[in-house]
């Protein structure tokens, strides 16, 4: 279940601010589609409204690629097959 409210970590220090340990999580399987769902309750103490913020703010600065509404991915992802 996703907390009701999300956990400020502004002040936290660089390794346990939540932008790096999702993209860390992104980046360790950089093909993986992820859903804002999914991240949100991998780490917890973030709302889903709030991952979903986070992530299309991300996306829009070229952080992250979004795939599609609610899809996730550190690397642009295509549905062609590699030969």
């Amino acid at each position: 279940m996703l907390p009701t409210s999300s956990r400020d970590d502004r002040h936290t220090g660089p390794a346990q601010r939540r932008r790096h340990r999702i993209l860390t999580l992104l980046q360790e399987d950089p093909t993986r589609l992820w859903r804002p769902r999914d991240i949100a309750a991998h780490f917890g103490g973030v709302t889903l409204h709030t991952m979903y913020r986070q992530l299309s703010r991300w996306a829009e600065t070229g952080i992250i690629h979004k795939i599609d509404p609610g899809l996730y991915a550190a690397t642009t992802w295509s549905s062609t097959p590699l030969a």
